[in-house]
């Protein structure tokens, strides 16, 4: 797991829970520190404290509540993770249905 493939999972809405999106950002701390074993290594320095900011940021994050409607939340979030060209196409099809 790296972060590419999380912001990947964000960006497609594949995160059903909060403890999954957690799961994933703990597992990429693991994968960091088994493959970079040296203590010394400024790769393992970022690591822990990235960790650290994370786990602090993970405290902040709102639980979803279960609900069949969508969360203004979550769509602002996919949203945000949409490029200009991936927007464009959404914005003209909301376009055409108020014109319709």
């Amino acid at each position: 797991m790296d972060l590419s493939k999380i912001h990947k999972n964000i960006k497609n809405a594949s995160y059903n829970t909060k403890e999954e999106f957690e799961r994933d950002l703990r597992l990429m701390f693991e994968n960091c520190k088994t493959y970079n074993t040296d203590t010394d290594s400024i790769y393992r320095t970022c690591c822990h404290a990235l960790e650290q900011y994370t786990e602090q940021l993970l405290k902040t994050l709102p639980v979803p509540r279960k609900s069949t409607r969508v969360d203004p939340f979550d769509r602002d979030l996919r949203w945000n993770a949409l490029t200009i060209k991936e927007r464009l196409p959404i914005l003209q099809n909301r376009q055409t249905e108020m014109v319709i």
